[in-house]
């Protein structure tokens, strides 16, 4: 009696790290959040001072609806600093969910841009701001990038 054995599987062992295209969106994440993050405190330390300032006649605004003003530009940097690094985080770690936002939020970044181009016949130094949009869709759009993300994981 023969005995036929099955030829070995190949097993492709799982990527322990994310690929080079996902880690740079994911670096340019960190950065954008941090300095989101530092431009909310910079207002956030602008609202104590302007809170401080005592009215005078030549104010044309009241100095603390100018404190309020930079208190809730404080908040909204802040809070768009930490889900710019969670998203970036997100992203390296592989859930699907924040590449899509990432992608979302890169596309409408693209069209607004194009849009104030056309609206406003704004010159080259706009243009320039697709680039990043564009990069983040052609970085995380790659081969290895996609297969990196979990289909399953939102």
């Amino acid at each position: 009696m023969s005995v036929v054995l099955a030829p070995p599987m190949l097993v492709v062992a799982p990527r322990r790290t994310a690929p080079p295209s996902v880690h740079v969106i994911a670096v340019l994440q960190y950065l954008g959040g941090v300095a989101a993050l530092a431009a909310g405190a910079l207002f956030g330390y602008l609202a104590v001072v302007a809170g401080r300032d005592v009215q005078t006649e030549e104010d044309f605004f009241d100095p603390t609806t100018i404190a309020i003003a930079f208190g809730v530009l404080a908040g909204v940097l802040a809070l768009s600093g930490l889900v710019a690094i969670l998203l970036g985080r997100k992203v390296q770690r592989g859930r699907q969910w924040a590449r899509v936002v990432v992608l979302m939020l890169s596309l409408i970044s693209a069209i607004s841009i194009v849009g104030c181009i056309v609206l406003y016949q704004a010159g080259v130094w706009t243009a320039i701001g697709v680039a990043y949009p564009a990069l983040c869709a052609g970085l995380l759009n790659t081969r290895a990038a996609r297969s990196w993300f979990h289909l399953g994981d939102w």
